[in-house]
């Protein structure tokens, strides 16, 4: 998401159609029309939600789900029509995969254009992004119940493209509005990972000076960013906030000790009660992913008997890539951070 892999035509049309709301609404409304006889009742469908701080093993655990060939989620190949998939697939079904490439964030993890991603949050910006988005914070907000009903229908066409049952998304930005998503998805599951604090802040730091760094030298890449609401790192970063009361300024964002506060935040309003003794509510650890994911799983299948996580292909999970870490982390909020880590560990084991 360059400048070199994207052509001027390719950057002018991601531009016209993510740049504004006209285009993306109308053809979004079209599409409704077109499919209206296909859209039904999806709110019960067994869904899977993955949603949490970045950094935290959501992507290759997307990618195993997805793997399984279960569920519809949205690819490269949606780009840039994501919520109109079904009129754009009638040109992008002819595009050519292509060699798969190293993604930006230098993790060994490879895309193509057939590559499941982070994409629907194209549409709650669309929708919502003037309740959420601030000029230096996400805020969390509730959705209301006639946009939950859009929320369905967009799901519905994704599953309509794909012709599957159950719709798949990974999307960082949802525990924004994990309430609302709990509430109207019943039999869906919503997967929280987190990783041992200190790894994923040097990951969230390490992204963070990377991103800002390609997106001074290549616009397009920020623009692209925000675009699709993808401000974890990088020079539009945003941290979340989910109490006005919580607002502050926040300190250098080249240093380990921002990131390791924004995690102990996030986690710990993502580990309140109300989200830990939800039904479909999972946390899962990083560390258990990659080192025992059988057992994981197994364990999994048991509190959620869905079958899905017995057909995992465990391979995926063995990747780790290994990080010379190199910080000076304060030893209260790494004690802090430390407490809330073995509590979310303590929840799917008990």
């Amino acid at each position: 998401m360059n400048n070199n892999n994207y052509s001027y035509l390719v950057q002018a049309l991601h531009h016209l159609v993510l740049g504004n709301r006209f285009i993306p609404e109308l053809l979004h409304d079209i599409e409704k029309f077109i499919y209206k006889k296909k859209i039904k009742d999806i709110s019960k469908n067994h869904h899977i939600f993955i949603n949490g701080l970045a950094r935290s093993g959501s992507t290759i655990l997307m990618r195993s789900i997805f793997e399984t060939g279960e569920f519809s989620a949205l690819t490269y190949r949606d780009m840039p029509f994501i919520i109109s998939p079904n009129i754009w697939n009638k040109i992008s079904k002819k595009f050519k995969k292509g060699k798969a490439i190293e993604r930006q964030h230098g993790d060994n993890i490879l895309i193509d254009l057939d590559t499941p991603e982070q994409l629907e949050e194209a549409f709650w910006k669309l929708k919502t992004g003037s309740q959420y988005i601030r000029h230096n914070e996400l805020k969390s907000y509730s959705v209301t119940k006639e946009l939950m009903e859009d929320y369905k229908e967009f799901i519905n066409l994704v599953l309509i493209k794909y012709n599957k049952e159950n719709y798949l998304t990974k999307n960082n930005n949802n525990i924004l509005r994990l309430s609302s998503i709990r509430d109207n998805f019943p039999n869906s599951l919503i997967i929280i990972p987190f990783r041992d604090p200190i790894y994923q802040s040097f990951s969230l730091m390490n992204q963070h000076i990377l991103f800002s760094r390609i997106q001074k030298k290549h616009n397009f890449t920020k623009k692209y960013m925000s675009f699709l609401a993808h401000h974890e790192f990088g020079l539009i970063q945003k941290p979340f906030l989910f109490d006005e009361a919580d607002e502050k300024k926040y300190f250098d964002k080249e240093d380990i000790n921002y990131w390791l506060k924004q995690w102990i935040y996030v986690y710990k309003n993502l580990s309140k009660k109300e989200f830990v003794n939800s039904n479909n509510i999972i946390f899962i650890c990083y560390e258990d992913i990659i080192n025992n994911p059988s057992e994981l799983f197994n364990r999994i299948f048991d509190i959620t008997k869905n079958s899905i996580f017995k057909r995992l292909n465990y391979k995926t999970f063995k990747y780790k890539k290994k990080d010379t870490v190199q910080f000076n982390s304060d030893s209260n909020l790494e004690k802090e951070a430390k407490n809330i880590y073995n509590y979310l560990k303590s929840i799917y084991q008990s």
